[in-house]
């Protein structure tokens, strides 16, 4: 979704209202939305540069019903993903 990261993260809110088993995979230029990300229900973050390594990976986690959160994207230490 073009725009800014809130816009996909509004999305993703407004997707999962209305079909909650959707499984969203956030690709951002934004490594600071990943936590809005997980917030909103995304089930997966791929930042934009490291497209070429993750995105296919990510896609196929998803569809087998797992979660892809690369650690290079949480640079954040002083917060993990709940479980």
């Amino acid at each position: 979704m073009a725009g800014t990261a809130v816009s996909g993260i509004q999305a993703t809110r407004e997707i999962l209202q209305f079909a909650p088993n959707t499984r969203i995979l956030i690709l951002t230029m934004y490594d600071f939305a990943l936590r809005e990300a997980v917030d909103a229900g995304a089930r997966g973050f791929v930042l934009k540069y490291n497209i070429d390594r993750y995105l296919l990976p990510a896609i196929e986690t998803l569809a087998r019903g797992g979660t892809f959160f690369p650690t290079g994207a949480m640079r954040n230490p002083g917060w993990k993903l709940a479980a």
